[in-house]
Formats: C-alpha cells, sequence, structure tokens
C-alpha cells in the first residue's frame, strides 16, 4: 500500500513476492559471476530454476510469502507464465556459465536472447499494445518492473559473459560519444511514449 510504490503506474500488473525474492537473487548471482564464484551462482540457479518451475506448475508458490494478501489480490499479483520462463532462463545459463564445451556460449547468448525478448515484448506491450498483449494467454504479462529488471539482467548477463569468455570489459570501450547516443536513445524513447499517452 505503499503510495511511492504503486502510484507511477498502478492500473500495471503488481509484482509478486516471490518474483521479487527471485530477481534479488539473480542481481546475487550476477555478483558471484562477476568475482568467479561460481558455487555460489549454482545456487542461486538452482533457487531461479524452482521459482520459475514452481510457478507453472498446477500449485501456486506465491502463497509462500505474504499469502494472504497475494490470495485477495488474485492471480493478476502472481508470478506470470513469461516471467516464469525468464526465471527458468536465469537457472539455466547460471548452471552452466564457466563450463567447457561447443555449445555451452551458443546456450547462453540464446538464454539471453529469450529472456531479452520476453521481457521486451511485456515493456512494449504494456506500454503501447495492452489490450493485445493482455489477450495472449491468461497468464503471460508479468509485472511491468520485473520485465524492466529482466531487461537489465539481460545486458548485464552478455556483459558478463563476454568480460568472463574473453576478459575484456566491454564498457570501458564505449566511447563518450557512444554513452550519449545511449542517453539519447532513452529520452527519445521516453518523450516517444509521452506523446503517444497524451494523443492516445
Amino acid at each position: 500500500d505503499n503510495p511511492d510504490l504503486t502510484r507511477w503506474r498502478p492500473d500495471l500488473r503488481p509484482i509478486s513476492p516471490m518474483s521479487a525474492v527471485g530477481v534479488t537473487f539473480v542481481g546475487i548471482g550476477f555478483m558471484f559471476y562477476w568475482r568467479g564464484k561460481l558455487m555460489w551462482l549454482r545456487y542461486t540457479g538452482i533457487l531461479s530454476l524452482l521459482i520459475g518451475i514452481g510457478a507453472l506448475l498446477p500449485f501456486s508458490i506465491d502463497y509462500i510469502l505474504y499469502g494472504s494478501q497475494v490470495m485477495a489480490a488474485g492471480p493478476h499479483a502472481q508470478i506470470a507464465d513469461s516471467a516464469a520462463l525468464a526465471f527458468i532462463g536465469m537457472g539455466i545459463v547460471a548452471l552452466i556459465a564457466n563450463r567447457r564445451g561447443r555449445w555451452i556460449q551458443i546456450i547462453e547468448y540464446l538464454a539471453a536472447l529469450i529472456i531479452g525478448g520476453v521481457a521486451a515484448v511485456n515493456l512494449f506491450g504494456q506500454l503501447y499494445a495492452r489490450e493485445w498483449i493482455y489477450t495472449v494467454t491468461g497468464n503471460f504479462v508479468m509485472a511491468y518492473n520485473l520485465a524492466v529488471a529482466f531487461a537489465i539482467a539481460t545486458i548485464t548477463l552478455v556483459l558478463l559473459v563476454l568480460y568472463r569468455r574473453t576478459k575484456v570489459n566491454i564498457l570501458t570501450r564505449v566511447t563518450k560519444v557512444g554513452w550519449l547516443i545511449v542517453i539519447v536513445l532513452i529520452l527519445v524513447q521516453a518523450a516517444t511514449y509521452g506523446a503517444w499517452s497524451q494523443a492516445k
């Protein structure tokens, strides 16, 4: 009920407590990956897998945390199917990270593509095609802030995989002009949505 957490877009799907825990552990897993603590990374991957698989099973894991509040809010507050797939993808990447094999790196990038694609569909669908995206399936749409988190996680994942494989920090090679272009693109996107929202 904190207005600071709900007033920005209160009409969009809220993030469930289990999703919040899951994405927090995804972030912790990234820190372990960066520091080369692969055993701890695997543990976070297992947790992410369990959350993703559990969300797709007939019984709901959403009631483990703040069950009465989630139950009162209804299915709208539970982990979406697309979020479950993203958690499973993150878990798989954590379990295979830094392993040797012909297909390992391909699987890592493929998982990043799927997670990023799911996040992008949710982000732009909820912004520009809300009526359409809610007709995809009954429980496809994830919380908007969770989609933002998975979009950021996808970029982070690709950068970390590149760093661990090549020992090159890509961010240090981006010029000031490159960063300026990124900022301009973000501002243009914000302005475009603002204009579209007002004209709607």
